[in-house]
């Protein structure tokens, strides 16, 4: 029976939530000064909240190439269509889009791989009940899981196929190439994770430093005295606007990053009860089929938190979205959220 996928995306792959894991707090102005920590096996990354460079907190090389690639891309109007966080939010600028498609890819090509592995191991069973004695209500059960596997396998191979459209119009690549720069690191089956800790400091310094309210300070700085008071007024709209932006995307974080430790636990414990059957079925105390059970459980709860990663990974992407803040803001009609689409 194959066993080494699994084994590596949940002990192995599932060490990338080693930071998010051991995460006490998202950032939030409710409480100054919060600082988001790592794990002590994680590197953090050299200034990952600059204008320039913030993506490093990623530590990975292929991510970092796909940005250069596209920061000396053209892309068409239509093709590089505009994404939005939430109805009427602005547009990700074209490094986050890029950043948001790729993680979304790493995540759905190791829930991928780990459906086939589940397929597999449902398809070994139903050969064992076919031969053996058990019932229509056995066989009925392993039909309804290989038809939702062959369900989950779609709609997540759609999405994946609609992201690596995405990367190639950002990056001005074809398909073919984009798949050659990518593929040595999808093979490595690695969850993306943002590795970097919160720059020490006051969170009313972040808030200062957005794009938006940075202006509408400077605006508000050379208002004629006559109009001071409307000035003010203005300003205090767009920090209130920016402090609950950041207030909601630091929650999301919060709670997602809660959702996914939740996940790698119940996993780690599936594991170890699989194992127990593994050992059992040695000593002759378990049988194929008992052992396939705890298999595809386990193989269960590591896509789910290999997509949990994911979220997560776009959750970290849009924190630093809104730490940015944009001057693009603009109404736009409303419509899914981008990265809710891409996991």
């Amino acid at each position: 029976m194959k066993i080494s996928l699994p084994f590596a995306a949940l002990m192995g792959l599932s060490m990338a939530i080693g930071a998010q894991a051991n995460l006490s707090r998202a950032p939030s102005l409710r409480e100054p000064a919060v600082m988001l920590r790592t794990g002590a096996e994680a590197v953090p990354a050299p200034m990952p909240f600059a204008v320039d460079g913030w993506w490093r907190g990623f530590q990975d090389d292929t991510l970092g190439t796909l940005i250069l690639a596209a920061r000396h891309a053209v892309a068409s109007a239509a093709d590089a269509r505009r994404w939005i966080l939430t109805g009427d939010a602005p547009a990700l600028p074209p490094e986050m889009k890029v950043a948001a498609a790729y993680v979304s890819i790493q995540a759905d090509s190791v829930g991928l791989a780990l459906i086939d592995e589940a397929t597999a191991a449902a398809h070994r069973e139903q050969s064992l009940v076919e031969a053996g004695p058990a019932g229509d209500a056995d066989r009925a059960l392993i039909g309804i899981r290989l038809a939702d596997a062959d369900r989950a396998a779609t709609a997540i191979r759609a999405r994946r196929d609609a992201s690596l459209g995405m990367l190639s119009a950002l990056c001005g690549m074809t398909a073919a190439t984009l798949t050659e720069v990518v593929a040595p690191a999808l093979e490595e089956h690695r969850l993306p994770q943002f590795n970097a800790p919160m720059p020490p400091g006051e969170a009313t310094d972040w808030l200062m430093q957005r794009q938006d309210v940075a202006l509408a300070g400077a605006l508000r700085d050379v208002t004629p005295p006559t109009r001071r008071q409307a000035s003010d007024e203005s300003f205090s709209v767009v920090v209130a606007r920016a402090r609950q932006d950041i207030e909601d995307a630091a929650d999301a974080l919060e709670a997602q990053r809660a959702k996914t430790a939740a996940l790698y636990t119940r996993a780690a414990e599936v594991r170890v009860a699989f194992d127990e059957a593994v050992a059992r079925q040695g000593r002759g105390q378990a049988s194929e089929r008992e052992v396939l059970e705890r298999y595809q459980q386990f193989l269960l709860y590591s896509q789910q938190f290999a997509s949990a990663s994911g979220t997560l990974a776009l959750g970290w992407i849009q924190l630093l979205f809104q730490l940015r803040g944009a001057l693009d803001v603009q109404p736009t009609v409303p419509e899914r959220s981008a990265l809710a689409n891409l996991l």
